[in-house]
């Protein structure tokens, strides 16, 4: 394959990006026209806190996404909402402080959950869009149990991350280490058998590509 040719087809392969790009491109300039405020500092700030929720689902629903079988994961939101209320529960008693157990905290909730609609996606063989479904019934209710009307208190050092007098916040910092996390990732091998797993499962098995592994990990 010449060089033209590898040029041509990376261009392609990356061609479906100018859609999202113009789009939000056309987004900011809207809102931008509608609210000049958000281009000062405490907009820009406010900003990025109310985006950073979002962005950071949206990465965490693109690997799932990837994985094929037609997953898209219902159960995103509900389970934000559970780590949320199930972290106020414990910070109110004392368990749960620290910026580290906040993390700490978050992650472990998110990764347990994952792996259990994985093992159960993989070895009861139930189609993953079910699954994500019940996810979606199942915590929405037990949030409403745990905290059946908005309240609580957070930490005292949160509370100055979402204040977004400025840009440089530390919900932004997120952001940036995140993305970085994200890019890393897809230059991994995993990225790679994921992607052909999501394309075409038994040519991924056929290939090598332990699908039970890809799919849980």
């Amino acid at each position: 394959m010449s060089e033209t040719d590898v040029r041509r087809s990376s261009s392609s392969a990356h061609s479906f990006l100018m859609v999202p790009i113009i789009l939000l491109f056309v987004l900011i300039v809207v809102a931008v026209l509608r609210s000049p405020s958000l281009v000062t500092g405490p907009g820009l700030g406010s900003a990025v806190i109310v985006a950073a929720p979002l962005i950071l689902a949206t990465y965490a629903l693109t690997v799932i996404v990837m994985a094929g079988r037609g997953g898209v994961d219902l159960s995103i939101g509900p389970l934000i909402g559970f780590i949320n209320v199930t972290m106020i529960q414990l910070h109110a008693v004392g368990v749960v402080t620290s910026v580290v157990d906040v993390f700490l905290y978050a992650i472990a909730v998110g990764m347990a959950y994952q792996l259990i609609v994985g093992l159960i996606i993989c070895f009861v063989r139930i189609q993953p869009i079910i699954v994500a479904l019940a996810g979606f019934l199942t915590l929405a209710g037990l949030n409403l149990v745990i905290l059946p009307r908005p309240g609580g208190v957070a930490p005292q050092w949160m509370s100055s991350w979402a204040l977004g007098e400025s840009i440089w916040t530390p919900v932004l910092a997120i952001l940036v280490v995140a993305t970085a996390a994200w890019f890393l990732f897809t230059r991994t091998a995993f990225f790679n058998h994921l992607r052909i797993m999501g394309a075409d499962e038994r040519t991924a098995y056929t290939a090598g590509v332990n699908i039970v592994v890809v799919r849980l990990g």
